[in-house]
């Protein structure tokens, strides 16, 4: 099973593909930063070498956050993330909710592989420094500048989007904008401490410009290459014209006035909701527990959506639909009700059960009845009662004989704003449905 860190890993290892031949090719060169000699065999003054290793060293860390946090996007947009990123910290600190929204994206190429092609350039510019005759020493380092520069002047602009139009903070992002800043600062050192011979023109060229140029516009075409090599990788070759033909039969199909049943719900109340997601999912549903991360997302993402979410289960001791009875799912659902009914914490019962292999056994739900009462502030007792109870036997028959009059024909079903919304445990889909509204 396919978990968010082995998505991440996917993709940086893609990604360290291309570091591994810049490094290749640095060794072919015979670039040496440890001597950091110029062509000139002049060394470099201590300090200002010390400078270049803090900038490399903060270009090099950049690259695997960026890497991390373009496996989080990519999990999310292809519904393949399970449970919370290690990065969703709380309500605020939510890299998540960042990842899910619309500034996610830089002309359809995620702002995390736009971040590590940046850092990649700039890389390739600071390991080139060394080698740079020192008649060219001081466009070198007008290059490194530009490049540092203009990394740490989107860090602020992505920073104050973050900040003022979602109102969530990722904290591997913070952590990246920290580190251009801090290597910003490196080069502005640098570029005090170099010395250059009396006879070198330090005027502007722009011819000087070439380098960066080259490699800049380089690195834009490779990353609409690696965004589509990696989407290929997800099979997401038809994703946008199923996305648009889900999203039309959304609209088309029929108005359904919806009235939940003691749902498990976010965001803001109903009347002041944009758009209201309704959810019918069994526990124990492989395709569930992939839409939870996506659902948890897009709401945090958008503070006018609500999420409410109704039981289904595919298990016939508490779903008329259903020929074959189990108790696994009918207990989960029991419990995530009593979770939310006793305590209020019925989206913590909901996402310990889903960070959770699945269960394969009543035995296995009985058994992990306690870790899961702890996660919602409940003891084992107390759950026990509470589940064994008519009252939550009914309210879970109750939200199954709902998905039964609304044509619930298997899980997850997704309802948004009354009206059935297929494919809506894929963010694409839920991203796409949500700029049609007004």
């Amino acid at each position: 099973m396919r978990t968010r860190f082995d998505d991440a890993l996917r993709v940086e290892l893609t990604l360290y593909s291309i570091v591994a031949e810049l490094l290749a090719f640095t060794k072919k060169i015979g670039c040496n930063l440890d001597v950091a000699k110029n062509i000139s065999n002049s060394p470099a003054p201590a300090s200002s070498r010390t400078f270049l290793w803090v900038a490399i060293a903060c270009a090099v860390l950049a690259l695997p956050i960026h890497g991390y946090l373009l496996g989080e996007h990519f999990g999310l947009k292809f519904g393949t993330a399970t449970g919370s990123s290690i990065c969703d910290i709380n309500a605020t600190f939510n890299c998540s909710a960042v990842a899910a929204s619309k500034f996610s994206e830089f002309l359809g190429v995620p702002m995390a592989l736009w971040g590590f092609s940046a850092n990649l350039v700039l890389l390739f510019l600071l390991l080139w420094f060394p080698l740079t005759d020192s008649e060219k020493k001081a466009a070198s380092v007008r290059n490194l500048l530009i490049a540092s520069g203009f990394i740490a002047l989107t860090s602020v602009v992505m920073g104050v989007i973050s900040f003022a139009f979602i109102g969530k903070l990722c904290a591997f992002c913070m952590a990246a904008y920290a580190l251009s800043f801090i290597g910003f600062g490196a080069l502005l050192a640098l570029s005090r401490r170099e010395k250059q011979p009396k006879t070198t023109s330090t005027g502007f060229k722009f011819g000087d410009l070439t380098p960066l140029l080259v490699l800049g516009i380089g690195a834009f075409l490779a990353s609409f290459i690696a965004r589509d090599q990696v989407a290929k990788s997800y099979g997401s070759a038809q994703m946008e014209p199923v996305v648009k033909q889900y999203v039309q039969e959304w609209l088309s199909n029929p108005q359904r006035t919806i009235t939940t049943i003691d749902p498990i719900a976010t965001g803001p109340a109903p009347q002041d909701a944009k758009m209201t997601i309704v959810e019918f999912a069994d526990f124990r549903c492989i395709h569930c527990k992939h839409a939870a991360p996506v659902f948890k997302a897009f709401a945090a993402a958008h503070p006018d959506v609500r999420f409410e979410f109704q039981v289904f289960a595919l298990d016939g001791e508490c779903n008329s639909k259903i020929s074959s009875a189990n108790g696994a799912s009918c207990l989960l659902g029991r419990i995530a009700w009593c979770a939310e009914k006793r305590n209020g914490q019925g989206m913590a019962a909901h996402e310990y059960i889903y960070s959770q292999e699945l269960f394969p056994t009543l035995e296995s739900v009985n058994q992990a009845v306690p870790a899961i009462a702890k996660a919602a502030g409940m003891t084992a007792e107390a759950m026990n009662e509470c589940t064994a109870s008519e009252e939550a036997k009914s309210a879970i028959r109750k939200q199954a004989d709902l998905g039964v009059e609304l044509g619930v024909q298997g899980t997850p079903a997704i309802f948004a704003n009354g009206k059935q919304l297929p494919g809506g445990q894929v963010l694409p889909v839920l991203q796409e449905a949500y700029k049609t509204l007004k």
